[in-house]
């Protein structure tokens, strides 16, 4: 009886972690013409460990078959239980306390996706240009940009000398 609950636990855990890594698989984009059903479309393979995108009707498709394993393995653990299985209702309760626990907080990839999109605006707001308008006067200084009046002969700001 242990060996059946060690098994369905792994399966269980493998499924599981498939089903996550294709939720979070990018939707296949491409410039196919949808409108021609039956054309082969080619696109560049590029083998790799995990695939890097998805057609969406794939994605669909797997995750259907896997939650429906999913549900299955969960059924039959729950029989076991039910003759006395203490590793399946220990693993299963965690499981659900994990879930519940996800479910209340924001997932570390969108955490990690929120962060990246914080940076990328202050990097977008550091290297843009921005336009300064002199008055007649006035001068700039090229190493911190402080706005300085003509009679300075160095920047207020810095204490570098006026380029001439």
């Amino acid at each position: 009886m242990t060996q059946i609950q060690k098994g369905l636990i792994r399966l269980h855990e493998q499924l599981v972690d498939a089903e996550q890594l294709i939720t979070n698989m990018p939707i296949l984009e491409s410039e196919v013409d949808r409108s021609e059903p039956g054309e082969m479309v080619s696109f560049d393979f590029q083998p790799s460990t995990t695939p890097t995108s998805i057609a969406e009707h794939v994605r669909e498709f797997l995750l259907g078959d896997i939650r429906s394993m999913i549900e299955s393995i969960q059924e039959q653990g729950n029989q076991l239980t039910a003759f006395g299985a203490p590793l399946w209702a220990g693993y299963i309760d965690g499981y659900h306390q994990k879930l519940k626990e996800a479910d209340e907080q924001p997932s570390r990839m969108s955490q990690i996706q929120t962060l990246i999109q914080c940076v990328n605006t202050m990097l977008l707001a550091v290297a843009s240009p921005i336009e300064i308008h002199l008055k007649p006067g006035q001068w700039q200084c090229s190493f911190c940009t402080y706005v300085n009046e003509e009679d300075q002969h160095a920047c207020k700001m810095c204490a570098k000398k006026k380029q001439r």
